[in-house]
């Protein structure tokens, strides 16, 4: 006989009971007890009907895999405990790589598990995704950006979006809707699901059928878009009035994730410097605000004292990161944003990360080269950590910390003027006026490279057409570089 553990974490929303109900009708008749299900609090609900044939072991909110991995270890103890002494096997359906492999605590429980891949019985479902994935953001946040991102690419009955282009506008509003960022926001049908919940409140219309079906916003839609004003994650701003989608500042500070409470080119103080920080989280693309100077420093140090060839950005950036961990104290202070959550002990810090943003900075900025003297841009990621760093000029900070601002950018389409202090409470974790001057020093340098373009219609930042170049490494014999010399 069978004790079933059923992980239904990553089940798409609303299928979680046809899934349970299609291992029930397969496999129920081994299973010597009822199944042990594990999900997130809001899957509960969805198993209505079925709750008196499972057992239901909530595991909070959200978890990333290893954590799932962890508490399904911790709840197949007993079972397998109970297993062991009754001759019958424990048996574990899930979608995670991990687990089915047997990998991590999971490896751990004694008597080992069978695994089986819970996507053999999602195959047999017909599963829609019927219901909006909460974990990702609120359904009237969701709403909101679509209908900012409409908006704002003037989508009327007269000029529609295709649907199809959706998604990579609403990331340019909103990044939370990259396919990278949470796995919910990977989920298929995620944006005609969206595009429905909008129809339904008449913000908007859609014609022709997929794949060409094309979207725009009605009167309506237009209207509570200007109620809104287009702020990213927010159904509306703080004091918006009492029109459709307006929110107050306690509603809003209950569920917005980042705090936001204003936005826009206009203004917005520490809650834009907040968005930006989150978009370079979300892109993996910094901040290390209370390190990253001293990281630069030591990476032209080392540089220097490496007078027999080039670096590789693997090498400079690893021993750079060392460096720059023995010289930072036993706690490290949060940033500002982050402060009230107090220090981090220094062997907690993701060093590992700074590393790897070094290599990915070097790379945006053009400073890194190929055997050929071929530039490796950010695109050729697999190559980045062996090229060799062509030159590190005087001015590198500028140079690396202009990409954050090139990432915000990129992410953000309303990046204006009066964001400078902004940018540089995102950037540099200060908002004083040699930092704001810092920063325009920045955007002025990216503008003149032509990395960035001033769009003097719509006063905004804009990413440029020039993409960097590597110098030519100099064709010298490269020493092997062993991470030991003068001062390393």
């Amino acid at each position: 006989m069978v004790r079933a553990i059923i992980d239904i974490t990553r089940a798409n929303p609303g299928t979680e009971r046809k899934l349970v109900e299609a291992v029930l009708a397969q496999d129920g008749g081994r299973f010597s007890a009822r199944p042990l299900v594990t999900g997130f609090n809001n899957q509960e609900s969805r198993l209505s009907g079925i709750a008196a044939m499972v057992q239901f072991a909530s595991l909070g909110d959200w978890l990333p895999e290893a954590e799932i991995n962890e508490q399904t270890a911790r709840l197949a103890a007993t079972p397998a405990s109970e297993a062991g002494r009754s001759g019958d096997t424990v048996l574990i359906y899930s979608f995670h790589h991990s687990i089915l492999n047997l990998e991590g605590a999971v490896g751990s429980v004694s008597p080992r598990p069978l695994t089986t891949p819970l996507r053999a019985y999602a195959r047999n479902t017909a599963i829609i995704l019927t219901e909006w994935p909460d974990e990702l953001m609120p359904l009237d946040q969701a709403v909101a950006s679509l209908a900012a991102t409409l908006a704002r690419e003037g989508a009327t009955v007269e000029r529609p979006v295709a649907k199809t282009n959706v998604r990579p506008q609403l990331v340019r509003q909103d990044p939370r809707f990259d396919k990278r960022a949470h796995p919910s926001a990977a989920l298929p049908g995620l944006i005609t699901l969206l595009l429905e919940k909008a129809r339904d409140r008449g913000l908007i219309q859609t014609v022709g059928v997929d794949p060409g079906t094309q979207v725009y916003l009605t009167a309506a839609g237009q209207a509570y878009a200007a109620a809104a004003h287009a702020v990213p994650h927010l159904p509306a701003t703080a004091g918006s009035g009492s029109g459709s989608g307006a929110a107050s500042g306690a509603e809003v500070a209950a569920s917005d994730p980042v705090g936001i409470t204003a936005g826009g080119s206009s203004g917005g103080g520490q809650d834009r410097s907040a968005l930006f920080q989150t978009i370079l989280r979300q892109t993996d693309f910094g901040i290390f605000p209370q390190v990253r100077q001293d990281f630069y420093a030591h990476m032209k140090q080392i540089a220097a004292e490496l007078g027999d060839g080039p670096p590789t950005s693997r090498e400079l950036c690893r021993q750079a990161a060392r460096r720059t961990k023995e010289g930072a104290p036993d706690k490290i202070k949060q940033s500002r944003r982050d402060e009230s959550k107090g220090e981090i002990p220094k062997d907690a810090y993701p060093w590992k990360k700074l590393e790897q943003f070094g290599m990915r900075a070097l790379a945006r900025a053009g400073l890194l080269a190929g055997p050929d003297g071929r530039s490796i841009g950010d695109g050729d990621p697999w190559r980045i950590p062996s090229a060799r760093v062509a030159s590190l000029p005087d001015d590198l900070a500028d140079l690396l910390d202009g990409e954050m601002v090139v990432e915000i950018i990129r992410k953000c389409p309303d990046v204006g003027w009066q964001d400078c202090e902004s940018l540089a409470g995102a950037v540099l974790d200060g908002r004083s006026d040699d930092d704001s001057d810092r920063i325009a020093g920045i955007v002025v340098m990216l503008i003149e490279q032509g990395r960035i373009e001033w769009d003097a219609t719509t006063q905004v930042l804009r990413i440029g057409p020039v993409v960097p170049t590597a110098p030519v490494v100099p064709a010298v014999p490269v020493k092997e570089w062993t991470g030991r010399g003068p001062g390393l």
